[in-house]
């Protein structure tokens, strides 16, 4: 697409699209390419991407057994390596919606925990009298799948507000989505890594960030 301004609308258009489609569509078929625009040339493209994912994430409600790790595989560590973006209009696109995409990464963690559950019971149920039940894998407890998931977006995080980047403007978007961060962080993961990050914005020379930081 030779103009930027027609591309940026096609991908508008995209996810205007995946409303009015199926979910295994959405994930399989239109967020891969969404997530290619996050290495596009043009950094109105990418920033656009990384509202367009975090969009698209928002509508799905359902995975195909292919895609139970579609958050920790595959979409975390493609806006991790947005969190370093060197150009400023694409961190800040993504510091205002990494909460967002956090909520949208454990709700289909749960999602993910159902589905293995009903298929454990399936294969359990199969097995005639228990035998063979002893060699089927037990899967990772919720709260250990959950736990690693913190562990990754606070990563992001991390090096979304202090790499040598990270500027008072990318700060100031990261504030205005740090409450659904928290709610998905909870109580402990938010005192013992994002308080202490928080608490620095009171020392940054901007103005409108301090401000920023009593208004959140």
């Amino acid at each position: 697409v030779p103009s930027p301004l027609l591309k940026l609308r096609l991908v508008r258009l995209l996810t205007e699209v995946a409303s009015h489609c199926q979910d295994a569509i959405r994930t399989g078929r239109i967020l891969p390419y969404l997530v290619a625009l996050l290495s596009d040339p043009l950094p109105s493209v990418r920033a656009e991407a990384v509202a367009q994912v975090a969009q698209l994430l928002a509508m799905v409600s359902t995975l195909q057994p292919t895609d139970l790790r579609l958050m920790p595989d595959y979409v975390i560590p493609a806006l991790s390596r947005v969190a370093s973006d060197p150009d400023e209009m694409v961190r800040c696109a993504l510091a205002a919606r990494i909460g967002e995409l956090a909520q949208s990464a454990q709700r289909l963690l749960e999602v993910a925990h159902w589905m293995r559950t009903v298929s454990l019971s399936v294969s359990l149920s199969l097995a005639a009298g228990g035998e063979g039940a002893e060699s089927l894998p037990h899967p990772k407890s919720f709260d250990t799948d959950l736990s690693a998931l913190q562990q990754q977006v606070s990563r992001v995080v991390l090096q979304l507000l202090t790499d040598l980047g990270s500027s008072s403007a990318v700060k100031r978007h990261f504030l205005s989505g740090v409450s659904a961060l928290c709610i998905f962080m909870m109580r402990q993961n938010v005192n013992d890594s994002l308080l202490p990050l928080l608490i620095t914005f009171l020392n940054d020379r901007d103005p409108a960030l301090r401000c920023s930081f009593f208004v959140s």
